[in-house]
């Protein structure tokens, strides 16, 4: 999610747990924490396509985040101003603060790899656009009444994460409602597929985009939760995954193949092999593209052949 979203979650995280006894101490502490996954942005791994797929790497983690936990705790109880608060209770706090970051960021299209180190594919629930108004504003509201007129009142930030999570709980609901639609019209049309995405469009979770892959194509459409039932329009389109077959030793091809769980499509673009994610943007346009390898010199790689060091 955008950057205001986790500021104010992570605030609310850590107040709802600590503000009784910390204040305006435990808004500042969670905002602060919240934050602190995303600095990953200012990793350089070497290349376009390695910044792409380790970013939410190592530093969501709900592993290291768990273990990174009783550090932060050790050192916040140096100062004296952390002292006042059961230990118990401030580290549950830092430990919220943490994980509710990544957890967040599950429910994006981007994908997030919650259990680093292990090789599994990025954890993406794609139920919330990356800004989402209705899931920010609340926590906005209840946190900034917090911190300028009841610092103590822990109950502020519980009521503006039940609210939020209230929406995060209707954006499942509703993209299972669009799902379900979708599969009707696949079965109803006959059309093949063996993966389906459903992401909801900009900002909203009322209206939806749904990527179908099959062997040789991959379909797109649009629905809507006010249309529950009836006929939906799938385009084809050919996404060339097959010539991932001959890209054996290309590092970069086979890491967003994995990346993006399987929505990718490969195409010919001035003698470049350019790899497109599919989980975002639309036909035509894409917002994540990588050209992988040299159309005339396919054991040619743009990127090295093997991750970065």
């Amino acid at each position: 999610m955008d950057s205001v979203s986790q500021v104010v979650l992570g605030a609310a995280a850590c107040h709802a747990v600590t503000g009784k006894t910390l204040g305006r101490k435990s808004l500042y502490l969670g905002a602060v924490l919240g934050t602190l996954p995303d600095l990953d942005v200012f990793i350089q791994y070497g290349n376009a396509v390695s910044n792409f797929t380790y970013h939410r790497g190592f530093s969501h983690s709900l592993l290291v985040l768990t273990a990174v936990s009783p550090i932060i705790w050790f050192l916040l109880r140096r100062f004296n101003a952390f002292k006042s608060i059961d230990g118990g209770r401030l580290l549950l706090g830092i430990w919220l603060a943490l994980i509710t970051h990544p957890l967040l960021d599950g429910f994006t299209v981007y994908g997030t790899q919650l259990f680093w180190p292990l090789p599994r594919v990025p954890e993406s629930w794609a139920s919330v656009f990356i800004i989402d108004p209705l899931y920010t504003v609340p926590l906005l509201i209840t946190g900034l009444w917090a911190l300028f007129k009841r610092p103590k009142l822990a109950t502020l930030s519980v009521a503006g994460l039940c609210i939020s999570s209230a929406y995060l709980a209707w954006s499942m609901g509703a993209k299972h409602m669009v799902v379900q639609h979708m599969r009707q019209e696949l079965a109803r049309q006959n059309i093949p597929y063996q993966q389906m995405k459903v992401t909801p469009e900009r900002y909203n979770t009322l209206f939806w985009r749904g990527i179908v892959m099959d062997k040789e194509n991959y379909y797109e459409t649009r629905a809507s939760v006010f249309q529950p039932s009836g006929p939906l329009r799938f385009n084809a389109y050919r996404h060339n995954k097959d010539w991932l077959n001959k890209l054996p030793n290309n590092w970069a091809a086979h890491r967003l193949a994995w990346f993006t769980g399987g929505f990718y499509r490969m195409s010919d673009r001035e003698n470049m092999i350019v790899v497109s994610d599919l989980r975002m943007g639309s036909e035509g346009f894409s917002i994540f593209e990588f050209a992988v390898a040299d159309r005339n010199d396919l054991q040619k790689p743009f990127w090295p052949r093997n991750a970065p060091r």
